[in-house]
């Protein structure tokens, strides 16, 4: 985009602004490996990588050039159709608080069923979730005024505002007030406790909290879901009339979680609601397991800076964890001929404590999968891009004990040429740093043959066990 081109686009903007009637935003959508959306508050505004300015290629470079705005409260940012390969362990979910639920326009081409949504499958918005990414929920046709397929229109968001005014619409959408359909009209309001969409609750572990959705559509909904964390724990599908109220009890599972609602209707139509997320509390010993915490390999003074936690593991046991393809204690799973394990990072927890005194982490690097392993492997590069998320989502600089979700690492099981299923593993490396001090830990992982593989390719099948 030229410069004169900017100057005729930011014309446009103001002149078409209507308060009250019609907003219109001064925008761009920076191009990279995949895609990011600016919007100013004002007429004025800045682009990024215009043929005579610096170039803006990476998302680092979004963040130094457009964070400052949004940081600053005079702009806001979302990212584009993450099925297009977007680079999750790049992204400042600070600077970009929002991500297309459903786009119509490229997705069109890349989802042969149909769907047009961005809800599910490796490196899109329900796994950037689980990661730890707090999202809120647009929808977009990505229409650029081409005369083809689809319309303006055929993706929407919808926010909560009192006024239709460029100040409020960014206000909504900065605070994740916001959900997204698939360009139906469909009205929808969504509360967990009483705390909004995009909110924050804290409950404790085991307790149970009512998420309310409100819901005016465009027909009588087939079926209004309430989803934690990535799994259905409630439905209605018997609504009587297009306006339809649903309540229901969520288990608050652990220490983080998420709740978001989909609506369905005739014909495929449908909407979510941006998430409340949920921060697990332990009030009793009964109610919360024991922190399961592996063993580092450094000295305990700087034990603190970085740990594995894997679900399932005994505290205090050894770096070696095994489990038996296809047993529910520790493979979260369900593809055969691979274990599931549950892992997390924390920085700031030691081996006999919560919370570990001293200045904050400065830094948390991932060693192993290595991405040479990432290149070699498709279970690696998996996994490499799963762990380097969550630790992106969790950040750096903060003395207080903290710690990503679990998310998934796959260790699949070795064929040997005959045919025969032998143990599969992998080993995970990070490493914590505090000026000049570096904590390294390693946990090995290992898959070993479950029942039904030992009864066809002999073997031993074992349960869960840390050794």
């Amino acid at each position: 985009m030229s410069p004169s081109e900017w100057i005729l686009l930011k014309g446009a903007a103001a002149a078409f602004n209507q308060p009250g009637r019609f907003v219109t935003f001064l925008a761009a959508e920076w191009t990279h490996a995949y895609h990011m959306n600016v919007y100013f508050r004002g007429d004025e505004g800045e682009i990024c990588g215009d043929e005579d300015g610096p170039p803006c290629s990476g998302s680092g470079e979004f963040a130094a050039f457009y964070g400052q705005h949004v940081l600053a409260g005079m702009a806001g940012a979302h990212v584009n159709h993450p099925r297009w390969r977007v680079a999750w362990h790049e992204v400042d979910a600070a600077v970009t608080p929002n991500v297309e639920m459903f786009n119509h326009w490229w997705d069109r081409l890349w989802n042969r069923d149909g769907r047009h949504d961005n809800e599910r499958g490796v490196g899109n918005l329900l796994w950037a979730l689980q990661a730890g990414h707090r999202l809120g929920f647009v929808g977009a046709s990505d229409h650029h005024g081409h005369a083809a397929e689809g319309s303006v229109g055929s993706g929407l968001t919808g926010c909560h505002v009192d006024e239709l005014t460029r100040d409020q619409v960014l206000d909504a959408l900065r605070a994740r007030r916001c959900y997204a359909t698939d360009g139906e009209r469909i009205v929808l309001d969504f509360d967990v406790a009483g705390t909004a969409m995009g909110g924050t609750l804290a409950a404790p572990i085991g307790s149970a909290v009512t998420a309310t959705v409100t819901v005016a559509g465009t027909a009588v909904p087939t079926a209004i879901d309430i989803v934690r964390s990535g799994m259905v724990v409630a439905t209605k599908t018997d609504c009587t009339g297009n306006e339809c109220v649903f309540s229901a009890p969520v288990t608050v599972a652990d220490e983080y979680s998420f709740i978001y609602v989909r609506v369905r209707q005739p014909g495929g139509r449908r909407a979510w609601a941006t998430p409340v997320w949920i921060h697990g509390q332990c009030t009793t010993s009964a109610a919360c397991p024991p922190e399961r915490f592996v063993p580092g390999g450094t000295w305990s003074s700087m034990e603190c800076l970085y740990r594995w936690r894997v679900l399932n593991a005994a505290a205090r046991a050894g770096r070696r964890i095994s489990c038996a393809d296809g047993d529910p204690a520790c493979d979260s799973g369900t593809t055969p001929e691979e274990c599931t394990f549950q892992v997390g990072v924390c920085t700031g927890v030691s081996a006999g404590a919560r919370q570990c005194q001293g200045p904050a982490v400065g830094a948390i690097q991932l060693l192993e999968p290595s991405a040479i392993a990432a290149k070699a492997s498709a279970a690696d590069r998996e996994n490499r891009l799963t762990l380097l998320t969550a630790i992106r989502a969790l950040g750096s600089g903060s003395p207080e004990a903290r710690c990503t979700p679990y998310v998934d690492v796959r260790v699949p099981l070795a064929r040997r040429p005959d045919g025969r299923l032998i143990r599969g593993s992998r080993w995970l490396s990070g490493e914590g740093s505090r000026g000049a001090e570096r904590d390294r830990d390693v946990v090995w992982l290992e898959c070993l043959p479950g029942s039904a593989e030992q009864g066809l390719f002999g073997g031993r099948a074992t349960r869960a066990s840390v050794r």
